[in-house]
């Protein structure tokens, strides 16, 4: 006979050991998983604290629903403003877990139950639910500046002046802020010419030699790039990892033609980035706020 499955009782509601994202009742003598159950038949059962906890379960698993149908439509068109929403809504998703948990925990306590009522057994429960229903590819600020710097580089091919030289939006409440690859070369000016007042030279990229720094393979295109600061007397290496294909919006693939151009562009941009005091970088987004905040 298969081994009984061992459950986690509060009063009325349950757990099974091995699948606390679904909480379980019984009516009229039938197991039901009181997530699908209705509220009417629920409430002649179920405390209050019993009927919050299946309202935050099925809020948890809407929410999950909501990911993953934003994060399939992220795959296919690398929106950044959708992969902005993606971050925001798990955050949303992971505070949601936590209240989750120890709304359980209290009712365990609450309903008696201390063999039962020990961190260790919620911490168990937290990493068995984010196994099963937990997002599983993060989209943060680094995905999302990637996918800006890609904009920017392409907007340059066609010829357009780039002027933002820093990212800023709110990702769960916070703001995020990062420089962008025109940023970046304008700080780069910015540091050569005060070398150039100091009678020092400036940052120089070294041209990339295709056979020697670039490197294919089926999927990706991975760039070397070298960056001198003649001044400080220092040299720095930049690597990038360029997918050579895109994704359209229904789902194909297509070769990327700008795949090579972008490998080179963040390369550089990362021995660039690797010659810059953070100061600097700091000094920089100062004044581009404030003369932002002018206009």
């Amino acid at each position: 006979m298969p081994e009984e499955r061992k459950r986690v009782s509060l009063k009325s509601l349950f757990f099974y050991e091995d699948d606390f994202s679904n909480p379980t009742v019984i009516i009229n003598g039938q197991t039901k998983n009181a997530i699908y159950t209705k509220d009417t038949d629920l409430q002649k059962i179920l405390e209050p604290s019993e009927m919050e906890i299946v309202r935050m379960a099925r809020d948890l698993k809407n929410l999950k629903r909501d990911i993953d149908a934003k994060q399939e439509e992220f795959d296919a068109t690398q929106d950044v403003q959708l992969g902005q929403q993606i971050a925001e809504l798990k955050a949303n998703y992971d505070q949601a877990l936590t209240e989750y948990l120890n709304k359980i925990y209290d009712a365990m306590k609450q309903y008696e139950k201390p063999a039962q009522t020990t961190p260790q057994t919620v911490e168990k429960w937290q990493n068995k639910i984010n196994q099963e229903i937990a997002p599983t590819e993060k989209v943060d600020e680094f995905s999302i500046f990637e996918k800006l710097d890609e904009q920017q580089i392409v907007e340059e091919l066609e010829g357009k002046v780039i002027t933002e030289y820093f990212y800023s939006f709110l990702i769960a409440g916070r703001e995020v802020t990062g420089i962008s690859w025109a940023g970046i070369k304008a700080v780069a000016r910015f540091m050569s010419m005060q070398n150039a007042q100091h009678g020092m030279g400036g940052i120089e990229v070294l041209p990339i030699d295709i056979e020697k720094d670039i490197k294919e393979t089926d999927q990706y295109i991975i760039a070397t790039a070298r960056a001198v600061d003649h001044g400080a007397g220092l040299s720095m290496v930049g690597i990038s990892k360029q997918p050579r294909y895109i994704t359209r919006k229904d789902g194909t693939q297509a070769l990327d033609e700008f795949a090579l151009v972008k490998a080179c562009s963040k390369a550089m941009r990362n021995a660039i980035r690797a010659l810059i005091p953070e100061s600097i970088i700091i000094e920089m987004y100062h004044k581009w706020k404030e003369e932002n905040q002018s206009k």
